[in-house]
């Protein structure tokens, strides 16, 4: 069975000290790699909280959201993602459905600012007792979910600005997609600003 190895370089300083150092991946195969602009997400307010994840928001004009749209919401307590368009009016976009951070309690002075980005569809699908390697890399702030092919979510990534996530095997972390199926991915930018997203990963073919 050929294969190829993959070298990841790390470094940093924790407490003044620096920390550098190289990782060799050795894999068979490699995820189609994913590398795209993503534009930038539209603001709004929460002006209905119904529950937890659940209200009506008031968006810009321009907002881009139809009904049954999945979209991402981002506010000061997180990424409410998943979140499902109802019947969309004008500007006015009620949800239901979502996961992840609890909406914020409804602030009547701000009017709860948030917001929100159509999620974008991959079509990525690949075995996670497979995989060896996985880094994603956001540009803005965002979130990432993985799905199988009945489009439950698998694993969801908060995404910080900038700063790298990546999963090797034989780390200390544990494969996060282990028994799993992945049959795509749902990814979104919540910055009022346009970024990049990158996706990359091995795997070991099962012969």
């Amino acid at each position: 069975m050929s294969g190829f190895t993959n070298r990841l370089t790390l470094s940093g300083s924790l407490g003044g000290v620096s920390l550098n150092s190289t990782f060799s991946v050795e894999a068979t195969g490699a995820l189609q790699g994913q590398q795209f602009d993503t534009e930038a997400a539209k603001s709004g307010n929460l002006t209905t909280r119904e529950s937890d994840t659940a209200g009506t928001l008031t968006m810009a004009d321009g907002h881009g959201i139809a009904d049954n749209d999945v979209f991402d919401l981002y506010h000061s307590g997180g990424v409410t993602y998943g979140c499902v368009a109802g019947a969309v009016v004008g500007n006015i976009v009620p949800f239901t459905g979502g996961s992840g951070a609890v909406l914020p309690a409804f602030d009547y002075v701000n009017e709860s600012p948030i917001t929100a980005q159509v999620c974008i569809n991959i079509d990525i699908d690949f075995d996670g007792d497979t995989l060896v390697a996985l880094g994603i890399l956001a540009s803005k702030v965002g979130h990432i979910a993985f799905l199988d092919a009945a489009d439950t979510v698998l694993l969801a990534i908060p995404l910080l600005a900038g700063q790298a996530w990546f999963w090797l095997d034989d780390t200390v972390a544990t494969n996060p997609l282990a028994g799993d199926v992945v049959a795509s991915a749902r990814v979104s930018n919540g910055a009022t600003t346009a970024g990049t997203f990158r996706l990359g990963g091995l795997y070991n073919s099962q012969v």
